[in-house]
């Protein structure tokens, strides 16, 4: 019986808290304020990425790396930028699907 009611206790918690996708719904303006900043964060993390590739860029065009090492950390880049695009692209569609926008 313990076990059961236990159970119970956390899919009722489960139901009181919504998510999209496994992020917290906003519901009040303290939760759009926490989208934000995730958001902030995200676009942070690309621009220090952006511009360590730009160093790498400059790197390879000033013949300070070689075409091999360019090309894997071109790709590097490149997959890590397409996960940060999805994410911060999945925090914008909350941001206008719960009206925080």
């Amino acid at each position: 019986m313990t076990k059961a009611l236990a159970l119970f206790a956390l899919l009722a918690s489960c139901a009181h808290t919504k998510s999209y996708d496994g992020y917290p719904v906003p519901t009040t303006k303290e939760d759009c304020m926490q989208l934000f900043r995730d958001i902030q964060d995200v676009q942070s993390t690309r621009r220090g990425l952006m511009n360590e590739m730009s160093q790498t860029t400059q790197a390879f065009e000033d013949g300070r790396m070689s075409r091999a090492r360019f090309q894997k950390k071109r790709e590097a880049w490149l997959e890590s930028e397409g996960h940060h695009r999805r994410n911060v692209t999945f925090l914008y569609d909350i941001g206008y699907e719960y009206g925080c926008f």
